[in-house]
Formats: structure tokens, C-alpha cells, sequence
């Protein structure tokens, strides 16, 4: 054996980054032992990019989501108008959480169940489109036809024949963050002494790479001005290239915060609104779907985003998604919800089902909901709403709260440690009553719960590890533990 095996850290978002290391290492042996000498690599296109100007008008891609094939578990796509959008953060200057309702009357076929998702299609603000067209000169191609085939086993879901504008607008992330293995591909192509020197110090090592990353927010628009500003300045790049290093655009996905039961028609999702600063630097990282939202109901951006191609009457392209994330089957079933920031959205719409089904007398089993927040003047969103279902359930509703950054000089609390608090109920609820188990939030905070769900199970009842693993592998085949995670 040569060397021992490669491993990646995928949940840490480093699987790029390991590879690189891998392969550094890989080269060097390959050199050192081997006696194998290390050679540039040229480019070859995966990609053929031709301008064909007698394409007809009619005949380009632009404007329209492009899914290349069809999902058993996903609607067709249809714009969809928002006819509600609201702050539900009114108190809070620097962070903005939307509330959005969508109306699908116009398309009947589109229809949802509770717990379902809304994936969303974004565009990418007018500003970085710009910039990046400055910086490869072509500004005044922008809506030139073009044709791109694959050439190859090479594939980029994106549609053809359109125009260059539709590209860096709606089929490609161009505000995504651009790869070190990128940075250095580019490096062959830099128009000055200085920009070359530029890349390779960025692109050398996972250090540098890092160390500048936290400084600024570098997309490819911004990298290309930040490397040499002047406009045209990446003319020899060729756009092959571009289109390989950008990933395909992707939908965004989002729990539906609304009851099928109750609102069938009208679909609301729970946004909040991406807007954070680079580690080590005052640059906005702006979340691209979230911000695009806030703009697409019309008004002026509060960070003056731009978008060129919103949709009339406040439309936004989407689908549902099917999600195995549902209440059970029958509603006297107990259940127990646990959900932190905007992961309080489907049990949004869990709540308002059950309240509806005990206001037409269905019998409704025990419903319980922890959910966390920063502080109760905050952000304890949908607070209202929960307290009206609360008088129209009765005792069969509870809400249990916890905040991590209290103003009031209470104590902080996550809410796995909520339910530690609530310890014998919990436990009674899941082992006893065999009580459905939701979790929906970060991945981070579901692993926080799901260990403070076991060790309560497992010092009430005083099982060991695998006693453990075999309940909560049942309850997992039967659905009745589940889980609604990103990140």
C-alpha cells in the first residue's frame, strides 16, 4: 500500500477540502516515490458555448425554471402569487422573519398535504450579475443567443438554446462561493502579473484559502474584481470554463407552516432572512432565496437589492415537495413537537390542524410543543396564533418555551434543555403513550435533542445503550420518530 485512505468530513462542509489535501499528498508521492514528474494541466472544455444570433426569440430558455426531469415525490413548478408577506420580527431592527402566503387557486392540480414543503426557485440580484459581466467583457452580449452542449459524459442542468443574461440570472449560482480548486484553474488565465500572484497566494493551501474566505464574502464576480477591477479585465477566460466552476441553480426548500385541512388553497411558508456578516469582515453574506423573497412582493429592497426579472403581481416560481414529516393518521394520537427559530413551522400548521379537527369535535390526543427562541419580545413567533389554539384546545395543548438570550435577566435555556426540565412527561409521553417524536431545526439542535430524548429514556427506564437504540429504531421504522433538519 502506497498510502492509507483519503477521508472527507462531509457534515463539517469540508469534503472539497479533503479531497484537495488528498490529492496534494497523492502528487507529492507520486513525485517523491514514484520519480513522476508534474506537469500543468490544460484545459479542455466539457462544455461547447456557441452564439447563434438567428435563433428565434420564441425558442430561448429565460424566465422559467429549468427541471430537466420529472420527481414521483414533487409537483409541476407554477408561479405562484404571494398575496401576503409580513414581518413577524417587528420588534428586532437587524433580523427579519417573513411570513408568506402563496395562493394556488389558479393552479387546481397543485395541492399539499400538512407537513409537506414549498420549494422555492430564487434569481440572482441584478449587482452581481453586473459585476460579473463587467468583469468578463461581456456587457453587451448579454442577450445574445447562445447554445451550450455537453460535450462528453459532462452534465450542468441547464437549458439550451437561451441567452448569456438567463444563465448568470436564473440557471446559475453566481453568488455561490468559488472553490480553491476553482481559484486555481483561473489562475492561467490572469491579465496581470499582480492578479496572478493574487490567486496563487489565495488558492495555495486550505490555510490561506480559509484565512481569506473569512476576510470577504468571494463569489466569482467579486474574486475577478478583487484580483484586477478593471472592466474586461477576464476577457480570456473562456466561458466553458465559467459555466463548469458555477453550480446548477437550485430550488429552496421550505416547510409549509400552514394546515391542508384548513387553508387548502392558500400555502404559507416561515422565511427568515439571510443577511450575516463574513467572520472577519463587515461584507454581507445575503442569503439568496430569503432576500429574493423579501423583494419579490414588491417595494424597495432594505439593502437595495435589485432583481431584473420579478414577476408580475408579486409571482414566484415553486412546487410542493411530499415529506414523510405528517401527523399520524389518527388524531387522538399523542404527539410531542420540538422546534427552535423557523423550525416551529410545520408544527405551526400541525397546531392548527388539531385545533380545527377540536372545534368540529374529533377527539384529539395530547399535543405538545417546546419550542426556542432568542427571547419572548423578540422572536417567539406565531406566539398569538398558539394562544388562540390554546383556548380552542384546552388542556389538550401545551407549549412549553425556552430562550437562549433572555433580556429580562432569566435564565437561558436551549430547548433540549426544556424538555429536561419536563423530564417524567416527556418520557411518559414517548415510552408509556407511544406518543409520535417530532424534531425539526438545525442538525445541530437535533442531535442536542435526541440525546436529551435518550437520556431521559434511559434513566427512567433504566435501559442500557442498546435497549435504547432498539426502541428508538422502532420508532423510527414506524414513523414515530422523525425529523425535519438543515444544515
Amino acid at each position: 500500500m502506497l498510502m492509507s485512505t483519503g477521508k472527507a468530513d462531509d457534515a463539517a462542509g469540508e469534503t472539497e477540502e479533503h479531497f484537495l489535501e488528498w490529492k496534494q499528498t497523492v502528487f507529492q508521492l507520486f513525485r517523491t516515490t514514484l520519480n513522476y514528474q508534474q506537469q500543468q494541466v490544460r484545459y479542455e472544455p466539457a462544455l461547447e458555448v456557441r452564439e447563434d444570433e438567428l435563433i428565434p426569440a420564441g425558442e430561448l430558455w429565460s424566465g422559467i425554471p429549468y427541471v430537466p426531469k420529472a420527481f414521483s415525490t414533487q409537483s409541476k413548478v407554477a408561479p405562484l402569487p404571494i398575496v401576503s408577506c409580513h414581518d413577524l420580527l417587528q420588534g428586532s431592527p437587524d433580523r427579519m422573519c417573513l411570513h408568506i402566503e402563496l395562493d394556488t387557486t389558479q393552479h387546481p392540480n397543485l395541492k399539499y398535504k400538512t407537513g409537506d414543503h414549498l420549494v422555492v426557485w430564487p434569481i440572482n440580484p441584478t449587482q452581481e450579475i453586473q459585476l460579473l459581466l463587467s468583469a468578463l467583457g461581456l456587457e453587451r452580449r448579454r442577450m445574445t443567443p447562445i447554445r451550450i452542449k455537453a460535450l462528453g459524459s459532462f452534465s450542468r442542468p441547464i437549458p439550451s438554446p437561451t441567452t448569456l443574461e438567463a444563465v448568470f440570472q436564473e440557471y446559475l449560482e453566481i453568488c455561490a462561493p468559488v472553490p480553491r480548486e476553482s481559484i486555481e484553474a483561473l489562475i492561467a488565465y490572469a491579465p496581470t502579473a499582480a492578479a496572478r500572484t493574487f490567486l496563487e497566494s489565495v488558492s495555495c493551501d486550505k490555510t490561506s484559502y480559509a484565512a481569506y474566505m473569512r476576510s470577504q464574502y468571494l463569489n466569482l464576480g467579486r474574486l475577478f474584481e478583487a484580483a484586477c477591477p478593471a472592466p474586461g479585465a477576464w476577457t480570456s477566460v473562456p466561458l466553458s470554463l465559467v459555466i463548469e466552476m458555477l453550480p446548477a441553480m437550485r430550488p429552496r426548500s421550505y416547510s409549509i407552516s400552514s394546515s391542508s385541512v384548513v387553508s387548502p388553497r392558500k400555502i404559507s411558508i416561515t422565511v427568515a432572512v439571510s443577511d450575516t456578516t463574513s467572520v472577519d469582515s463587515p461584507d454581507r453574506v445575503i442569503g439568496l432565496a430569503t432576500n429574493y423573497l423579501l423583494n419579490a412582493n414588491g417595494g424597495s429592497h432594505p439593502k437595495a437589492l435589485t432583481y431584473s426579472k420579478l414577476l408580475e403581481n408579486g409571482q414566484v416560481y415553486a412546487a410542493v415537495r411530499k415529506s414523510t414529516f405528517k401527523l399520524p393518521l389518527s388524531s387522538s394520537a399523542p404527539v410531542v413537537m420540538v422546534g427552535a427559530g423557523t423550525g416551529v413551522a410545520p408544527f405551526r400548521a400541525f397546531v392548527q390542524e388539531r385545533a380545527r379537527l377540536k372545534s368540529v369535535r374529533r377527539e384529539v390526543g395530547p399535543t405538545r410543543l417546546f419550542f426556542g427562541c432568542r427571547d419572548r419580545s423578540q422572536d417567539l413567533i406565531y406566539d398569538e396564533d398558539f394562544s388562540r389554539w390554546k383556548g380552542d384546545m384546552g388542556d389538550c395543548f401545551s407549549m412549553t418555551t425556552a430562550f437562549s438570550r433572555p433580556k429580562d435577566g432569566g435564565e437561558k435555556q436551549y430547548v433540549q434543555d426544556a424538555i429536561l426540565t419536563d423530564a417524567e412527561a416527556v418520557c411518559k409521553l414517548l415510552v408509556e403513550e407511544n406518543a409520535y417524536f417530532y424534531i425539526c431545526g438545525s442538525a445541530a439542535m437535533a442531535r442536542d435533542v435526541s440525546a436529551a430524548a435518550t437520556a431521559i429514556i434511559m434513566k427512567a427506564q433504566g435501559w442500557d445503550e442498546t435497549k435504547m437504540k432498539e426502541f428508538a429504531d422502532r420508532q423510527k421504522r414506524q414513523k414515530r420518530w422523525l425529523q425535519d433538519v438543515w444544515g
